[in-house]
């Protein structure tokens, strides 16, 4: 298990160098564990970019912060397959999570504030789920298209534009929570 900060100063560091050893030990699964920080940790430029068999989690969930530094997306997950994120909390972002053309992505158990647009979109993504997290003050709290059949459970959706509400193609979807 790679940690950040103890090996590395920066979560995608951790995450590039995680996909370098996939290379050199094909086969291989490493998950990378975020400790604590009073200074939250701010993505580059573009967001946190998931790498395939890599996943990441937060030692506490309220004290382990995503900082989306103000971005489009704090973090993106695009064409990975067994990938989780979980034990967050995720502010600062235009978007939480983007996730598409993905097999498997977890999102688990972290909590998404102040997003101004959606906490979550999922396209195209049929086995990726969002399990125990918690939405509040987020334009939506989870997108998804028609396509993308992921599994949304057991979430919390406070103070939200669109509180409980998954949204598919744009518009408001039928569906229980």
């Amino acid at each position: 298990e790679l940690n950040v900060p103890g090996d590395y100063d920066t979560i995608q560091e951790a995450l590039n160098d995680a996909e370098n050893l996939l290379v050199l030990n094909p086969g291989n699964t490493y998950s990378i564990l975020v400790e604590p920080s009073s200074a939250h940790y701010t993505v580059p430029t573009g967001g946190l970019v998931l790498k395939s068999s890599i996943s990441v989690r937060g030692r506490e969930t309220a004290r382990t912060i995503i900082n989306g530094g103000g971005g489009t997306y704090a973090i993106t997950a695009t064409g990975v397959t067994g990938v989780s994120i979980k034990n967050f909390t995720i502010v600062n972002a235009s978007n939480g999570i983007l996730v598409t053309g993905n097999s498997a992505v977890a999102i688990e158990n972290n909590v998404f504030v102040g997003m101004t647009n959606t906490a979550v979109t999922i396209q195209s993504s049929t086995a990726s789920s969002v399990t125990n997290n918690t939405f509040y003050q987020n334009g939506a709290g989870v997108s998804r298209d028609t396509d993308s059949g992921a599994a949304i459970t057991n979430n919390i959706f406070y103070n939200s534009a669109n509180t409980a509400q998954i949204v598919q193609n744009g518009i408001p979807a039928e569906t229980t929570i």
